[in-house]
């Protein structure tokens, strides 16, 4: 049964980082009986009102564009899917309230308003990494028990991966994928986790957030996955997961030029030796792939 006291907002929310296995884990966790996700993966709510709130212009970004054709994309497969008529109407119903943004509290809660009400609800949307802290406060003044989660991958590993999104979607594709490293802080903002747990960490507790690692997901994504549904509240014993091993977005095995590892390595070394905070193995592991022996 659907939610009809009004709008709804996220009992959980993903927040990156971007690269990390954000994919793998909706695609995982939308399984579940007792989840409801949007038909969309990221709803961009929240880095996109902050966006303009900072820039002051309230004209459509490249973002929103996006997001509309996305949801038209969604909209067709929907149409042509094998869905049941009646689940079929309901997506393209939600599809059309994500694609008529307005980007107000109430047009975010009538989103989540159609999970059933039994549902742990949430969204998925790397963006939300980079949220300040008015951001994160508009969070929790909508719902305060949210609960975080937030995917760290090897900083060099996500920038190359990023970085070859990029030149798939043909970006700067005048330029080397070194000049565009050099020239695109992106790669490393996003990379660059201590400061989005550092500012989340002064609002939320540690119970409401959780670190996953993508070299679990990939070596471990059982454990991922029972770890993710025991922080939000599930069943982790439900015996209908699928495709848990099977990896999303796999791009192209490319090997990362010398000299673009370089570029990564010397701009990225702040960030590593800001990760080795967290005392964790996996990050000493990565410290030492790319630096050697971490420092004492």
């Amino acid at each position: 049964m659907q939610n009809s006291k009004g709008p709804r907002f996220p009992d959980f929310l993903c927040i990156g980082a971007q690269k990390a296995g954000t994919t793998w884990l909706h695609r995982v966790l939308g399984q579940h009986p007792d989840v409801w996700l949007p038909p969309i993966k990221e709803i961009h709510y929240f880095d996109r009102l902050y966006r303009r709130k900072r820039q002051g212009d309230a004209k459509p970004s490249s973002l929103d564009t996006g997001r509309m054709e996305a949801v038209l994309r969604a909209i067709q497969w929907s149409l042509n899917s094998q869905l049941p008529m009646r689940e079929k109407i309901e997506q393209i119903s939600c599809l059309s309230k994500i694609g008529q943004a307005q980007l107000t509290d109430e047009w975010y809660g009538t989103i989540f308003q159609m999970a059933p009400e039994a549902s742990k609800c949430g969204e998925m949307t790397p963006e939300y990494a980079l949220l300040q802290d008015d951001g994160i406060q508009h969070i929790l003044s909508l719902q305060p028990k949210v609960k975080f989660i937030f995917i760290l991958r090897d900083p060099i590993e996500r920038g190359w991966s990023h970085l070859r999104m990029d030149d798939h979607k043909g970006f700067a594709s005048h330029l080397t994928l070194s000049q565009r490293a050099l020239r695109n802080s992106n790669y490393l903002i996003y990379s660059d986790y201590i400061p989005t747990i550092d500012c989340f960490r002064r609002y939320v507790s540690d119970e409401n957030f959780l670190m996953l690692y993508f070299d679990d997901i990939i070596a471990r994504p059982e454990e991922v996955l029972r770890k993710s549904c025991e922080f939000i509240g599930l069943d982790h014993e439900w015996a209908g997961f699928e495709k848990i091993n099977e990896p999303v977005h796999v791009g192209q095995a490319k090997v990362m030029e010398p000299d673009l590892y370089a570029i990564f390595c010397e701009r990225m070394a702040p960030i590593y030796q800001r990760l080795l905070s967290l005392r964790n193995p996996i990050v000493e592991s990565w410290y030492r792939r790319h630096y050697g022996n971490t420092p004492r």
